[in-house]
């Protein structure tokens, strides 16, 4: 019997990627704090949860303005702009206030955008591959 393919969202497969690519990386991060720069395990962590906030944020704006004009998809618009908008004031406030290094936040934000574009990459080459 062949086992039916499950359709997964784009957004699906990065936010999967991004975990288990990050996940063993903060551990090892925490358990050799001491080698690290102060607060860098944390901004790791940090950049990580928002660079998967602001991946589902730009998703659900993107959806939004291609869908149509009318009023509930205006109203996800704007409410994926101000979650957007969140995002930023919360890194600027963890940076601020020195909850997190801003090197730290850098890194976790750089790894979901590297895995975004690799999750791309493979995206396309499945549709090159079909088209074939």
């Amino acid at each position: 019997m062949e086992r039916k393919q499950r359709k997964t969202s784009f957004i699906k497969n990065i936010t999967i990627s991004v975990l288990w690519v990050t996940t063993p990386a903060a551990i090892a991060m925490i358990l050799f704090r001491e080698k690290l720069p102060p607060m860098f395990a944390e901004g790791f962590i940090a950049g990580v949860i928002f660079g998967n906030l602001n991946v589902f944020c730009v998703e659900r704006l993107v959806k939004s303005l291609i869908g149509g004009a009318d009023k509930r998809k205006t109203r996800a618009a704007i409410a994926s702009a101000a979650a957007l908008a969140a995002i930023v004031s919360g890194l600027l406030a963890g940076l601020y206030y020195k909850i997190f290094d801003g090197f730290g936040a850098l890194a976790g934000f750089t790894v979901v955008l590297a895995i975004m574009m690799a999750q791309g990459m493979k995206q396309i080459n499945k549709l090159k591959e079909t088209e074939k």
